[in-house]
């Protein structure tokens, strides 16, 4: 499984060193740095934003995008360091004896399940240039990133849960961040003010109908269908938990998984446009417990900080990307919250640069130290959204099956990416 790190000689861990980085991107074996701490591997090729490799996306985390931790961009700033607030977070062991069967577990779905196929920025460009019929020339992608970023946010605050709150209806709502974000997109000059009426209408009907109503426009991620599979079989043969979606989504949602041919396994789909919530708020977990029949829990206020986890009977699970709404949200609910986290804490050990096997013991420990399934937020302002709060984590989404007992399954995908390779997985 993802989580555990094979002890091997420091020679042998070198050689996966090295080739881990060789298999997730032949085409591009210049460069090799030990600078890998913090780097964020998904789906499509990463690499350092100084590698000469042409065609590699770059992909920071936004932190202006409720929900949306580990979101695909286009460029610069690379992270290079924990995210704001994380500062306090510490591993600790935790012993998988003490979960039970759960009676239901849920899945955030933004970037937990499924992604953008490429950058919002990125889609955001070339809708404009297919409606101007390739005639002008356009700014980067990572500059409608921006935009998209603020319009989003802006708009989110201004009228939550996808204009539910405001009888708008998600069309609407996307009208005005599609509007916004071209608008103040900077260096997009070739277009005047008075032109955007007359292509906006196009452009809403190309990007909320077509590119993010389809398949087009998202990717499902990796272990997600064997993942969701095996908690559908323990489900349906062997008495394992229902399973449900709950994210902070418009009305498209439960359209958008079927088409990616994920909706078959759930069996409730919640979200805040319908619910007229947003996580972190507890109304979409309490909703969740009242479809399985689990009478609703005593939400965990702030001022009482849980030092564990949160493990009670009948156990309720929730996994998902944020910290801010799933994992508080669902700790603050009474889920045990799993975080699915597919950033490293730290960098490696830094093989080259040992000298003595003690030096080498050393890193093996604190690389160990990180692979413990407890996180803990000791942060010493309780204002942070997770402070006093504990929660388990993950680096692959099928670690859920072997946090739950179910044996691993030698058919499963093999992954070529450079934390499984080093992990031996």
């Amino acid at each position: 499984m993802t989580r555990f790190l094979s002890l091997f000689p420091l020679s042998v861990v070198i050689v996966y060193y090295v080739e881990a980085f060789s298999i997730r991107s032949p085409q591009c074996n210049k460069g090799i740095t030990n600078s890998f701490s913090n780097y964020k591997f998904g789906n499509s090729i990463k690499q350092s934003p100084h590698s000469m490799c042409v065609g590699t996306e770059v992909v920071p985390t936004s932190p202006m995008i409720p929900n949306s931790e580990g979101m695909k961009f286009d460029s610069d700033p690379w992270q290079t360091v924990k995210p704001p607030g994380t500062e306090f977070i510490t591993p600790f062991d935790f012993s998988l004896s003490q979960l039970e069967r759960p009676v239901v577990m849920t899945f955030s779905c933004w970037d937990t399940l499924i992604e953008p196929s490429q950058s919002v920025g990125r889609w955001y460009r070339e809708a404009l240039n297919t409606v101007c019929n390739m005639q002008i020339r356009l700014p980067r992608p990572t500059f409608f990133t921006k935009a998209f970023n603020a319009a989003f946010a802006e708009t989110s605050a201004q009228y939550p849960c996808f204009g539910a709150r405001n009888d708008m209806t998600s069309r609407q709502w996307w009208d005005i961040v599609i509007e916004k974000t071209y608008r103040t997109t900077e260096y997009l000059t070739e277009i005047e003010s008075d032109e955007w009426p007359q292509l906006l209408p196009e452009l809403t009907e190309l990007l909320y109908e077509k590119i993010f109503n389809s398949g087009e426009g998202w990717a499902v991620k990796e272990d997600v269908e064997f993942t969701l599979q095996k908690l559908r079989d323990w489900r349906d043969l062997g008495g394992g938990p229902r399973l449900g979606v709950i994210d902070n989504f418009d009305d498209r949602l439960d359209h958008i998984l079927t088409v990616l041919g994920l909706r078959q396994y759930f069996d409730f789909v919640l979200t805040s446009r319908h619910t007229r919530s947003e996580k972190p708020a507890p109304d979409m977990f309490q909703q969740a417990r009242q479809i399985c029949g689990i009478p609703p829990s005593s939400p965990v206020a702030p001022a009482e900080p849980n030092p564990n986890p949160v493990v009670c009977s009948p156990l309720c699970v929730h996994v998902g990307v944020s910290l801010s709404a799933d994992i508080a949200g669902a700790a603050s609910a009474g889920f045990l919250a799993i975080h699915f986290s597919e950033r490293f804490e730290e960098g490696l050990p830094d093989w080259a640069a040992i000298e003595s096997e003690d030096q080498a013991d050393e890193g093996v420990a604190r690389r160990t130290k990180t692979l413990f399934w407890g996180r803990r937020d000791l942060s010493p302002d309780p204002r942070g959204p997770t402070a006093g709060l504990a929660w388990l984590e993950v680096w692959g989404l099928d670690d859920v099956l072997f946090l739950f007992g179910l044996p691993d399954d030698p058919s499963k995908p093999l992954k070529t990416t450079y934390m499984r390779a080093v992990l031996q997985d």
